[in-house]
């Protein structure tokens, strides 16, 4: 289990999305215009209609870069 948690990947929702056909329609829709009707910041800082990727990571380097308190424990 340890060797599973401590791999050090990332995970692309878009790229995981688009193994189903069933996903693409709302794939299309995560983009800065639609995220931009709740927080319109978004458009001003990267503009219109780009689109957007959530990422998942078991990176301890990229998390701790944000999180510099941040212990390893492998989640």
């Amino acid at each position: 289990m340890l060797d599973f948690v401590l791999v050090d990947k990332s995970f692309s929702m878009r790229e995981f999305a688009s193994m189903s056909s069933e996903a693409a329609p709302y794939m299309s829709k995560l983009n800065t215009s639609t995220v931009g009707m709740l927080l319109p910041q978004i458009i001003e800082e990267f503009g219109e209609n780009r689109a957007i990727d959530v990422m998942f990571t078991t990176s301890h380097e990229l998390i701790s870069a944000k999180l510099p308190e941040a212990k390893v424990s492998g989640f």
